[in-house]
């Protein structure tokens, strides 16, 4: 099983473009173009192209990928684990164990959106986004009670 088009593709243009952007994904994209990328990524996600001139601020497509988890029906860390994960936030190991008990799809969404995090963060020293920056941006989008 394979996380979500939508955001493996915002994920292929942040990696592709935007690794050097300070800021990247705690500065806006302007919400307009926002909602029309991910309109089209709804539609075919293959027909979207990363480089495409109409979304040349990579602050859109980084808005986009935030948007998505925020408008999951049940956000990535469930409802249903919501106490447990917040109970566990000190633990890697626990943290771990919680994230093996989500449904598949959101397991390996989670995974995904970790893997690109951690590779957003190897260039925290020019975008200035460290873990702790992209856990206060990500963090009320992936966890809600």
């Amino acid at each position: 099983k394979n996380a979500p088009d939508v955001l493996t593709k915002c994920i292929e243009a942040v990696e592709k473009r935007g690794m050097q952007q300070q800021g990247i994904y705690r500065i806006a994209g302007t919400m307009t173009e926002v909602k029309s990328l991910k309109n089209e990524l709804n539609k075919d996600p293959s027909a979207v192209r990363v480089d495409d001139v109409r979304w040349t601020d990579i602050n859109c497509w980084a808005g986009c990928l935030k948007l998505f988890l925020r408008e999951l029906p049940n956000p990535l860390f469930t409802f249903e684990l919501y106490d447990q994960f917040v109970a566990a936030a000190d633990s890697a190991g626990e943290v771990a164990s919680l994230v093996d008990e989500l449904p598949e799809a959101h397991r390996v969404t989670v995974n995904t959106l970790l893997q690109h995090l951690q590779a957003v963060v190897q260039h925290e020293a020019v975008n200035k986004m460290t873990s702790h920056n992209l856990a206060v941006v990500f963090g009320p989008t992936v966890l809600r009670p």
